[in-house]
């Protein structure tokens, strides 16, 4: 089990102890959802979420819920939303998916 979460860490950019690279997942996740594969994308993008500095993921956590949506995990796309607005007050995009 250790391997794998090392391993999923690793494909996600975060190394042991070190923090993700948010502007390359979030790139990463971009292209996996315009591919129409947001369940690979929320499995890059959920390891960098709980090894992000929370007040750093709001990026990370917005890709994650539309990436879940996508998947018709509405309640979950939704809180995490609420997550993104919550640490950044102004992040306009999930206000507006929210909406």
């Amino acid at each position: 089990a250790a391997a794998a979460a090392a391993a999923a860490a690793s494909v996600a950019g975060v190394g042991a102890g070190a923090a993700p690279d948010v502007p390359s997942l979030v790139g990463r996740s971009k292209e996996l959802l315009k591919a129409r594969r947001p369940a690979e994308a929320v499995d890059v993008l959920w390891p960098a979420i709980l090894a992000a500095p929370r007040e750093d993921s709001g990026p990370l956590r917005f890709q994650c819920a539309l990436a879940l949506h996508m998947q018709s995990q509405h309640a979950a796309s939704a809180e995490l939303l609420k997550q993104v607005i919550e640490l950044e007050p102004s992040f306009a995009e999930a206000h507006l998916c929210l909406a």
